[in-house]
């Protein structure tokens, strides 16, 4: 009818750390056995004191998560498919803080398609046309800063704006990203996709750069490094722009639950976000690209419905 009072406390005491209070009120469960509790409240409590040893041992005990040196994070099965590139060029030698992480999250990111409004293929084609570098500086979006490194071998610095994301009771932001690019030419093609160059950009201030506010249980502030790189993929696709990038990024993750969950999430919605961005970036430039047969044929309409206006003037109505 009671259960052992001796095994109650060491179940406190195992439990105990995990919650902040080694002592105290936790050693207090050796009642737990008694008469003072009912079968129904035994059960509760030894339900939530085993799932609290369990979240313990996970986040303590080289867990999934966080186990050090480094574990992959358990892939979404949306994005299982995700892996580095193969058969193409290899994978950037040094990544900036790689190594230190302790959760790698890899996303593919479905390709994003864009049409040129006005101009259509021929703005497109005219687009594609241009060197990597002005590819490059014509992706770039309000807030962006594109500088040359070395244009003979296709490097160059990008300087992202400030991210502020809020979702799920917390806010993740970030100081403005940089990031070291190598754009390389290719002529790939599959079915309707003639693909005209690959970029691969490695983050360079990942120290410290992901701020992490969580409101629940209890509001606190986490600093977490992060290194990162991905390959974005720029071609055209039927006349039309179309952009799609692999993402590789390493976290130093907190021991704190629930945190990684909340960062795969951020890292996967930053990519395809970024990814659009830069699709309908390129194919508002690509509707820029006028040249005189353009400009001929917008003045020759221009001048023939002006002619109409004239010669058949709308009658005004009684």
């Amino acid at each position: 009818q009671k259960w052992p009072q001796s095994a109650c406390m060491r179940v406190g005491a195992m439990v105990g750390p995990y919650l902040g209070q080694p002592q105290g009120p936790w050693m207090g469960l050796g009642t737990f056995g008694t008469s003072r509790w009912s079968w129904a409240s035994r059960c509760c409590v030894a339900v939530v004191l085993l799932a609290g040893h369990h979240v313990w041992w996970s986040n303590s005990s080289g867990g999934m998560e966080v186990a050090a040196p480094r574990v992959r994070a358990q892939e979404d099965p949306n994005n299982a498919h995700a892996k580095a590139p193969v058969g193409e060029w290899p994978r950037p030698a040094e990544i900036p803080g790689m190594e230190e992480s302790n959760l790698i999250v890899r996303v593919d990111i479905d390709p994003a398609i864009i049409a040129a409004v006005e101009l259509g293929a021929a703005g497109v084609a005219r687009l594609m046309a241009k060197s990597g570098g002005e590819i490059l500086a014509t992706m770039g979006q309000e807030g962006w800063v594109v500088k040359t490194v070395d244009e003979a071998k296709g490097i160059f610095e990008l300087s992202l704006p400030s991210v502020r994301q809020e979702f799920a009771g917390c806010v993740i932001s970030i100081p403005a990203p940089i990031f070291r690019a190598t754009v390389r030419d290719t002529s790939a093609k599959e079915g309707g996709y003639t693909e005209r160059l690959q970029g691969d950009l490695i983050l360079q201030n990942g120290k410290d750069i992901l701020k992490v506010e969580l409101g629940f249980p209890f509001r606190t502030t986490l600093a977490v490094s992060a290194a990162a790189w991905t390959r974005a993929k720029v071609g055209s696709n039927s006349g039309a722009v179309q952009v799609s990038s692999y993402v590789e990024i390493g976290l130093n993750v907190p021991k704190v639950p629930g945190v990684s969950n909340v960062l795969q999430y951020f890292v996967k919605s930053y990519g395809k976000d970024s990814t659009v961005q830069c699709a309908e970036a390129l194919a508002r430039g690509a509707d820029k690209e006028r040249d005189i047969s353009d400009w001929v044929a917008s003045g020759l309409r221009a001048a023939g419905e002006q002619l109409d206006s004239v010669m058949n003037p709308k009658k005004e109505s009684k």
